[in-house]
This record gives C-alpha cells, structure tokens and sequence, in this order.
C-alpha cells in the first residue's frame, strides 16, 4: 500500500512562485514520494488518519498507555483471548491512556481505537517541498558538484549541488525535532506521567 503524499506539485509551485516545467512536473511525484518517505522514517509518524488500528499493549497499574497520537477514539478494549469489556470496566481520558477496572484486568490487553490526523502540519509539508525543491533547484545532477566550465560558459554552486536523489539533512532532521516531530536529541529522555 503506497501512502498519501504529504505534498503535492502545487504545494511546491507555491512555494516556487511558478509553475513547474516539464521536467519538473515529470520527476515531482517520485522525489514527493521520496522526500514523504524519508520524513515517515525519521518521525516515526504516518500523518494519517488511521482508523480502528487493533494493538495489544501491556497494562501498568491498571492503566494502557497509547502509543500513537493523536488518538480520536478508543472503540473497545479486550482480553487477548478476545473477552470485550463492558464501557463501564474501563475509561479513556479523552488523550492517551486508559484506566481498566481491577476486575477485567489481564497483563497485556487488546485495544481498537482510531488515530492521528487527516491534515499534514504545515510545517511537515513545507519541509518535504523544501527537500523536494532542493533537488529541483540543483544547478547540476551530478552529485556535490560545485564548479562547472564548458567552454566559455563556468558557474559556481556554493556547497555542491543536490544531485538527483532527495536528502533529509540534519538541518531538516533539527527543524522536524523542533517542531515536535521525530525522535528526541540523543542525550535527553521523556518522562510521561503514568
């Protein structure tokens, strides 16, 4: 299954202030998929919405911790041996954790509940036209070149061009954890309340 883009050609005409050419056109899709791609793997996130997504997850004190987020809704709650709870045995908090009731509770529990988002933040769909431009925007598709002369005819790009292929560079990586996307900076940890 191939995921929606989370950008298209006229979100980076857009941000071109043009339309694309031909060319640009004829290789936009692939390196979208790319670039979208590449942010999917960093972030550890799908942005997409994710309907009645079945998981089993440990139990902690009476308590289920979602995985996901945003969480929209929370369907049912059940044994691994396919025992549904009653609403009444247990209770989401409206964000991302579940208190079972004493009585029902098993060591790892199976959860259906529905997550994440049907809009792509802004700031991810800027980012993969950014990366995406980048490569469009190459004076050369030869890999880190940054000097060129064919006769009388020389240019310069500062720090070497692109190339062909999409990159997700530690500037885009830095601007994802800024924004709350991707994993944390090596070195620091997140401590989330039970």
């Amino acid at each position: 299954m191939t995921a929606a883009p989370l950008a298209t050609t006229d979100d980076l005409e857009a941000r071109l202030g043009r339309d694309l050419t031909t060319s640009e056109a004829a290789r936009a899709p692939a390196l979208l998929a790319d670039a979208g791609a590449k942010v999917r793997s960093f972030t550890g996130n799908q942005f997409a919405l994710v309907e009645e997504d079945l998981v089993n997850l440990h139990t902690r004190g009476g308590r289920i911790r979602l995985p996901k987020a945003p969480v929209v809704a929370v369907t049912s709650v059940a044994t691994t041996d396919g025992v549904t709870l009653a609403t009444n045995l247990w209770t989401w908090d409206g964000v991302d954790l579940i208190t079972v009731d004493q009585c029902a509770l098993a060591p790892v529990m199976q959860v259906v509940y529905s997550h994440g988002s049907a809009d792509v933040p802004e700031t991810v769909l800027a980012k993969v036209c950014e990366m995406v431009l980048r490569v469009l925007a190459a004076p050369s598709a030869t890999d880190g070149l940054s000097a060129e002369t064919i006769g009388q005819y020389s240019y310069q790009a500062a720090g070497g061009s692109q190339g062909v292929a999409v990159r997700l560079t530690d500037g885009d990586r830095k601007d994802l954890r800024e924004a709350g996307y991707g994993p944390p900076a090596a070195g620091s940890i997140t401590l989330r309340a039970w």
